[in-house]
């Protein structure tokens, strides 16, 4: 059975941008999670998004 997109587990990940927490970030959306994850640039999240579409959902924090 496919899940859709709301169907997904969510899960809130801090500092996607490098590091631990893009490490973290990309597991999870490999394993199917949607990923609501902070970052500090518009280019991090546009990077993000074109790689993982409808998996990743940016969330600015300055």
């Amino acid at each position: 059975m496919t899940q859709n997109k709301t169907q997904r587990p969510a899960i809130m990940v801090t500092g996607v941008s490098t590091g631990i927490g893009l490490a973290i970030a990309e597991d999870l959306m490999e394993a199917g999670y949607r990923v609501f994850g902070s970052v500090r640039r518009p280019e991090d999240a546009a990077g993000l998004s074109a790689t993982y579409g409808e998996l990743f959902f940016p969330w600015f924090s300055m």
